[in-house]
């Protein structure tokens, strides 16, 4: 869509640049049909050049490369707990750098001292530890139900050229 992809591009450069990135993937999808309606690949800066859109030719990076779905599925458990009813935006979590659940430590990719963090907080920090206190608020069947609303279990078809289809390792 050309009135989406435009801005999705020069925003996501701004980001990129603003943040100094590595670079920087973005797509739009329509949540119903599954549709792509804009995808954008930026490079990230160097001391030479600023960031800027991926060159015609290059690997499209949100097609090509395997990702884990930890980020994504952070955002199906909170979905799952706030549909529930379970949490709000603004419920507080003590959120400290790790846990311990069935002798496997999960840490948070970034150590941190003890956090009082909201819902809003925990996301955008990408808190395993967050998310598994508010996974811990729902049944298994409603976790597993909404995971499977979201797709995961499921094979993608492959529509898009260089398309990974081998699993994360």
């Amino acid at each position: 869509d050309p009135s989406l992809q435009s801005p999705v591009g020069r925003q996501l450069t701004a980001a990129v640049q603003k943040d100094k990135a590595r670079g920087g993937w973005a797509a739009i999808v329509d949540v119903k049909t599954g549709d792509v309606l804009a995808m954008a690949n930026v490079v990230g800066p160097t001391e030479a050049v600023p960031a800027h859109p991926a060159p015609p030719g290059s690997p499209n990076r949100l097609v090509t490369d395997a990702y884990e779905p930890g980020s994504t599925a952070k955002v199906a458990t909170i979905a799952n707990a706030l549909e529930l009813g379970k949490i709000t935006l603004d419920t507080r979590f003590s959120v400290p750098s790790s846990i311990t659940i069935g002798g496997k430590e999960f840490p948070d990719d970034e150590a941190h001292a003890t956090a009082d963090w909201t819902v809003r907080e925990i996301l955008p920090r990408s808190s395993n530890v967050g998310t598994i206190k508010t996974a811990n608020l729902s049944s298994r069947i409603d976790l597993d139900r909404l995971m499977r609303q979201f797709g995961f279990g499921s094979r993608t078809q492959p529509l898009l050229p260089g398309r990974t289809l081998r699993p994360v390792q």
